[in-house]
């Protein structure tokens, strides 16, 4: 098939990261089958009347044949959590019916977007779903490319949104000690940079890349930093142990994300979530990465400048209330270009010297709120936590 003429079929279509790639394909002149289990959902997408629409769920090997017909290369975007208990075992269904129906119908690739987590840690199961599905989907004859990416940066992100909304809504933040395990996120526009990359430059064998962004940071460093952005001061405290399903009920009372999305999704973060491997730089070195500041405002000012969004719903949609930073970012893309690829400008600095300092600046003022902390409790002021 020559480029311009490929079909690509887009599993997990109505998800966050399937409803950005969608409109890139279509860009590049790819024509897009879409695999949804109830196409209802896609009608508002301004994309909606360009694509191929197939109903079919992987779980039902028999609806699997007409999505595949005549399909070049596959994205598997899946995951079961929404569907509750049991969805360790619906992603190995599911991966290993699609896998067997692409090798019948004779695919070139497949692209699956996994987890970012080292097999061999303890990792949380949500994490070891996301390994395990890549396994499955190499038991089959079609060549398999796996990224495997972490907390995903932009607005609609399940990740993202756990950090906004908790970031908004609490001046003290409360977390287990794993907050301060490691993870490097990675943007919404650098996930699609990949997934592009991957369909442009198609393997011959199996592949697994880890992708991230350019910097590597805590889970408790997300939240700050973001409330940095926001122009917010917040502070975190640790405990050695907190019950996963009452922080998961708290995400699902405070957030959008529903508790039983949000339990997999916090239980995940008992590991690091870092690249190990540079084989995405190596194969791939064209893809600027942005850094996690670069990721937050981008988000804000491209949903602006596409019309998408008011700086009303902006407030609304990234927590970004501040009238004139908004201004700011926007004057600053519409002058120098995407914030993530404009030059720099004198000295050149460290990507991240700013944001080390910063981040210094908030473990020292966490440092201090927690000697604080103890000293009150010492004196009786505080009641402890058992009583």
């Amino acid at each position: 098939m020559m480029g311009q003429t490929k079909l690509i079929l887009v599993t997990g279509s109505t998800g966050y990261v399937g409803r950005h790639l969608i409109p890139v394909l279509l860009a590049k002149g790819h024509r897009v089958r879409c695999l949804a289990r109830n196409p209802a959902r896609l009608q508002g997408q301004a994309w909606f009347s360009q694509v191929e629409i197939v109903t079919g769920d992987v779980i039902y090997r028999e609806t699997l044949d007409q999505a595949l017909a005549g399909v070049s290369t596959a994205y598997y975007l899946i995951h079961n959590m929404t569907s509750g208990q049991g969805y360790f075992e619906r992603e190995l269904v599911g991966a290993k019916n699609f896998c067997e129906a692409a090798c019948q119908a004779e695919l070139e690739q497949i692209i699956y977007l996994g987890g970012l987590a080292d097999p061999e840690a303890r990792i949380g199961q949500h994490m070891r779903s996301r390994i395990q599905t890549g396994e499955m989907l190499r038991q089959g004859c079609v060549p398999v490319t796996e990224l495997r990416a972490g907390v995903i940066i932009g607005s609609g992100s399940i990740s993202f949104e756990m950090i906004r909304y908790l970031t908004e809504q609490f001046p003290l933040l409360v977390g287990p000690r794993w907050f301060h395990n490691r993870i490097q996120p990675v943007a919404i526009q650098n996930v699609l940079d990949y997934l592009l990359a991957a369909l442009e430059s198609p393997s011959d064998q199996h592949m697994i890349y880890e992708i991230g962004g350019s910097d590597s940071m805590t889970y408790a460093d997300t939240m700050l930093l973001y409330a940095h952005l926001r122009g917010l001061k917040r502070w975190l405290l640790t405990l050695p142990a907190l019950p996963l399903a009452l922080m998961a009920l708290v995400v699902g009372k405070l957030t959008p994300v529903p508790a039983r999305i949000a339990r997999p999704l916090i239980d995940g973060m008992r590991g690091d979530s870092v690249v190990r491997d540079n084989a995405a730089r190596r194969d791939f070195p064209h893809i600027r990465l942005l850094d996690y500041p670069t990721a937050v405002k981008e988000e804000a000012v491209k949903l602006f400048l596409e019309g998408q969004l008011s700086q009303k719903a902006i407030a609304d949609q990234l927590g970004i209330r501040d009238a004139e930073r908004i201004k700011k970012w926007v004057h600053d893309y519409r002058r120098d270009g995407p914030l993530g690829l404009r030059k720099p400008k004198g000295r050149p600095r460290k990507k991240t010297e700013g944001m080390e300092a910063e981040l210094a600046r908030l473990r020292m003022e966490n440092e201090l709120l927690k000697k604080l902390h103890a000293e009150l409790r010492k004196a009786g002021i505080e009641k402890s936590s058992t009583e």
